[in-house]
Parts: structure tokens; sequence; C-alpha cells
């Protein structure tokens, strides 16, 4: 469809190697502490560490028939205990815009190898990214702009509805010189001359 190029099969390459980590990494197990730390498992003393169960100091619910428990037991539960306090809990606006981010970029790294004419190509891209130097492509009208657009998106639903009505009580003149301007900002950020046909190979 795009012709034959090693960048789409590397484009197509990450992000088959993206759905399978996420997958592995969504099916994966995850071990959960005892909800208990009585039911940590502790290894049983041998019979010659035995204790009798009426010993002093040893409490009755950590008695093992017929001996006692483990002398290492107690220190084990404490640190069982510990863990389950010390162990981060990670809310899950956190885990949703870890994921949003996280996809994000990995988007936009294969989209720098389907863009680029060659291999080579996207990787002088990806060196100038984190070269942090300056460039024709970029100015503060095309930065402006994403920032608009980026802003747009958390405008309430029923914002669309509000400004149509308002638009629709401007008069008639008001309207005109206001879409003229829409036409010429947006007639200023598009490309001049005629975009190539990016087809050419089909």
């Amino acid at each position: 469809w795009h012709g034959a190029a090693w960048t789409f099969v590397v484009w197509g390459a990450l992000h088959g190697g993206y759905l399978a980590a996420e997958r592995w990494w969504t099916s994966r197990p995850v071990p959960q502490p005892p909800s208990d730390p009585m039911d940590a498992p502790m290894p049983l003393p041998s019979d010659g560490d035995r204790t009798d169960v009426e010993e002093a100091g040893t409490p009755a619910s950590a008695a093992i028939e017929p001996g006692g428990i483990e002398p290492g037991g107690i220190a084990l539960l404490s640190r069982v205990r510990t863990w389950q306090a010390a162990r981060p809990e990670v809310s899950p606006a956190r885990k949703t815009w870890t994921g949003r981010i996280a996809t994000f970029h990995v988007v936009c790294l294969g989209w720098v190898f389907f863009r680029s004419p060659t291999i080579s190509d996207a990787f002088e891209v990806l060196g100038r990214l984190f070269s942090f130097g300056t460039g024709s492509g970029i100015n503060l009208v095309v930065i402006a702009t994403i920032a608009l657009f980026i802003a747009t998106q958390y405008v309430p639903s029923d914002a669309v509805g509000r400004a149509q009505a308002f638009f629709s009580r401007l008069a008639p003149w008001q309207q005109g010189v206001a879409l003229a301007g829409f036409v010429m900002f947006t007639s200023a950020l598009s490309p001049s001359g005629v975009a190539p046909f990016i087809y050419f190979a089909f």
C-alpha cells in the first residue's frame, strides 16, 4: 500500500512487539502477600530443635504439633508485616496516565520509522530529537497551534453547543469576519505547493 521498504517492516515489528509485551505484562501472575501474616510459610523445626508447647514465651497460636515455633519464625512474621505496610499502592489514575504517556511515546517512535524514507533517516531523526538544537520546522505559530488543539481536548462537552449558540446570535457581517479569519489562519498553517501523492507505488 505504501510501497516496499524496511521502514514499514520495522514499524510493524515495533507494534507487534508492543502488543506482545503488553499482553504478557497484563496476564502475568502477580504474587500476593498472605492476608493473614500467620499464614506465611515458615520452615518447620527439626526433631532435635522442637521445644515443648508449654515453654514460657511461646505464643499458643504459634504451636506446631507436637512442638513449638521455629526460632526464626517471629522474625519472619515481622518481615511479612513490614513488607505489607511498606508496599506502595498504585492509584488507578496513576496507572491510567502512565499507560497513556507510554503508549503515546512508543507510537510516536513507530511513526518516525513509518515516515522516514530509509532506516538511516529514521535514526537521524531520533538522534536529532535528543540534540536539543533548533530546526526550521518549528516556530512559534506551530507550537501555539499544537498547544491550542491540545487544550481543546479538555473543553467541557457542552462548550460546543454554547459556542454554536453564541455564533448564531452574531450579526451576519460578524459571522463573515470570523469565518474569513479562520480560513486565513488555516491557510497560513498549510504547506505551500501541491502535496505529493503518498500512494504512488500502489
